[in-house]
Formats: structure tokens, C-alpha cells, sequence
């Protein structure tokens, strides 16, 4: 077992055997350390202690409880094309986590061109994917969010809003909008605080949220239970359910290939997903088994060794392709013709309910934001 898929079970409280019981105990006195420097950071912020920031423009933070796994990519870039079809102009900013050269550089994905500029490598692969799922909408990656509007405004670019990919515990810059994405295929009140479990913060924390983005409604087991304890953190929020959608499958080269055909096959699965249990659970929904699934890290890199691994383990399995997510697609392109045959799951975010209210609050909520940023500008220049 992988040290990802171990750290998985801790954190869901799977813990199997003494050895496993001993970890948990040091790493819940770890957690309970964790839990007081949260808490006092927040209360520094809540306090007025720990300056915060404001953007020349209104900020949309789309961003979640614990490390990974819950759709907030996918989402960010959904609001950022109904932004744009309400009439803002949205700008995509994300931290460029995973990059592995020179991540904490401010680099503008795409721009007012809408052309991707670099590799993953460079800029993360969750901001190549942004880039991909809102098409025509500038993308940059920066660890001081606010910095990327100075980027688009020197390629002669605007923006109206900002439009955070993660960010929820970034208090340095203040929201407008705050929205958190929760796994809803996990039942509610699973979830450890890091290094025991994946949550940066308790689910007290959600009463900082205006919004509430329940994800993977199609694998939820008990919609009302999670609605019953969202309720009791933030029950003034709004709740929007999503899903994901499948469409047909693609190779890495961009060739479409339907399911058919793909059921009785042999195959395999490469992904680094924070939580790759509900992409195996959704694959056997389908009716696909992959018989040789290697669940890697979330934002685990590729390189010519791990090519080199798909091609033998697909010769001595006798495996017809690899299926992998469009998030991992994106680092084993640059490999695609040493590559096995590599299947492109396509998946779609799509909202299910509660969506209008959402729109109704952006709406208002970033034309007051705005308007107050024209005041005090005329009180400035008075």
C-alpha cells in the first residue's frame, strides 16, 4: 500500500491493525496541535490583528475544507463562464500548486490571446485544466492572487472579478463571495484534520461561507443528511448541488473512442486524485473494472520512468489502454507517442439544483462590491 492510500484510510478512520492504531494516536496529537494554530489564526484575522487586503476589484473565492478531491477546479471554472454570459469579466487565478519549476513566479496562463503560454510544469496541470475548461477566459497563476490583475492589465486585458481557484484559507486577501466544494459521495462528518486526515480546516469553518457547493450528487448516498449537517454550520448559505457527466472517451492525440467495445476489455488506470476511490466507484458505475489501477498522490508528477513503468505493466498484463482524468491527461501528453494506448475519461461539471440562487447572490453580492470600489475611488480623487 502507497502512503497516499494509507494516509486515505487514516483519514477516514479505516485504521486496521495495532501498528496502523499507534500511527493514528501520534498523528491525532499532531492534528490536535494543528487545531489550536488554525484557530488562533483565524481568530487573529477575525480580530482585525492580521491585516487583510482588498483587491481593486471583486473576488470570488471558490475553495474547500480539506486538501483535494472535491470538485472546486471544475466549478471555478464553470462560475467563470457564467460570469462571463452575465456580463463580467472574469479573470482565473490559481496558486500554480504542482509546478515544478519556478511555481511561486506570477505567469499569466492564457491571456487576452485565450492561448496557452506554458507546460505544466511550469504553471501546475489544475491551471492548464482551468485553461481547457473555460476556454477564452484569461488564466494566471499567482500565490498573491491579487498580482495576476497587474499581469493582465501589461498585456492590455481587464477583469471585473476574480474568480480564486482554492483560496478559502488564503485571509490575506479579503472574499466577496466565498464558496466551499464538499465531497458529498464521503458521508458528512468524515474528515480528520491534517497530518491525521486532508482537512486544512474544521467544519466550523464553513460559517465563513456564503456559498455551499455539495459535488458528486450522483454518488451521494444520503442527500438529506448531507443537507442536515451543512445546516448546522452555515445555515444561512447558499446550497448548490453538482455532478459529474460522462461523455465519450478520447485519446491523448485528441481522437474520439466511444465506450463500446470497452466493458469486457482489459484494462488499467494511472490518476493522482485526492480521492481516487470515487473515480473507481463512478469507472464501476459505468460497468468498468479496471484490472490494474495504480492510484497515485494528488498532483503526483510524470516522467520518463513512470512511462517507462506503463509500457511494461501493459505488456505483462496484456492491457488494451490506460484510462486516465483530463487533470491527469495533461501531464502524460507530453509521453503520448512512448505511450500504451491512453484513454481520456471525459467528464463534465454540471449544477443540479440550487444554481439560480448562486447567481442571484453573485449578481448582487459583486455589483454592491463594485460599486463600493467606484466611491471610494471618488472619494479618493476628491
Amino acid at each position: 500500500m502507497s502512503l497516499a492510500a494509507w494516509h486515505r484510510r487514516l483519514s477516514r478512520g479505516e485504521e486496521n491493525g495495532a501498528a496502523e492504531h499507534v500511527a493514528g494516536a501520534l498523528l491525532g496529537a499532531l492534528s490536535v496541535a494543528y487545531r489550536g494554530a488554525v484557530a488562533l489564526r483565524n481568530a487573529a484575522y477575525d480580530c482585525g490583528l492580521l491585516p487583510v487586503h482588498r483587491a481593486p476589484v471583486p473576488v470570488l473565492v471558490v475553495g474547500s475544507l480539506s486538501t483535494g478531491g472535491t470538485g472546486k477546479t471544475p466549478c471555478a471554472a464553470a462560475l467563470a463562464v457564467r460570469l462571463t454570459r452575465l456580463g463580467h469579466r472574469p479573470l482565473l487565478v490559481g496558486s500554480g500548486y504542482g509546478a515544478r519549476t519556478a511555481g511561486g513566479v506570477p505567469r499569466i496562463v492564457s491571456g487576452v490571446d485565450a492561448v496557452p503560454r506554458f507546460d505544466w510544469t511550469r504553471v501546475g496541470e489544475e491551471a492548464v485544466l482551468l485553461a481547457r475548461l473555460a476556454p477564452g477566459i484569461p488564466v494566471a497563476v499567482a500565490r498573491r492572487r491579487e498580482t495576476a490583475l497587474d499581469l493582465l492589465r501589461a498585456e492590455g486585458g481587464a477583469a471585473t472579478v476574480l474568480v480564486l481557484d482554492g483560496g478559502f484559507q488564503h485571509r490575506r486577501l479579503r472574499s466577496d463571495v466565498a464558496l466551499v466544494a464538499l465531497d458529498a459521495s464521503r458521508p458528512p462528518r468524515v474528515g480528520r484534520l491534517l497530518p491525521w486526515g486532508d482537512m486544512r480546516e474544521p467544519w466550523a469553518s464553513l460559517r465563513r461561507a456564503d456559498g455551499i457547493v455539495l459535488h458528486r450528487w450522483e454518488l451521494c448516498s444520503d442527500p438529506d443528511a448531507w443537507e442536515t449537517w451543512v445546516a448546522r454550520f452555515a445555515p444561512n448559505a447558499v446550497r448548490v448541488w453538482s455532478q459529474n457527466t460522462w461523455g465519450d472517451l478520447r485519446t491523448l492525440q485528441g481522437q474520439v473512442r466511444p465506450w463500446q467495445g470497452l466493458h469486457a476489455a482489459r484494462l488499467g488506470l494511472w490518476t493522482g486524485l485526492a480521492n481516487p476511490e470515487a473515480l473507481l466507484t463512478a469507472l464501476e458505475r459505468q460497468g468498468i473494472r479496471p484490472i490494474h489501477p495504480i492510484l497515485e498522490r494528488d498532483h503526483a508528477p510524470f516522467d520518463a520512468g513512470d512511462a517507462d513503468r506503463l509500457r511494461s505493466i501493459a505488456h505483462a498484463e496484456r492491457l488494451e489502454a490506460f484510462l486516465v482524468t483530463a487533470k491527469d491527461a495533461v501531464k502524460l501528453e507530453a509521453w503520448a507517442d512512448e505511450l500504451p494506448l491512453v484513454l481520456v475519461l471525459n467528464v463534465s461539471f454540471e449544477f443540479v439544483s440550487g444554481v439560480e440562487s448562486l447567481e442571484r447572490l453573485l449578481l448582487a453580492r459583486l455589483g454592491d462590491v463594485a460599486q463600493s470600489h467606484v466611491q471610494d475611488a471618488a472619494r479618493g480623487g476628491t
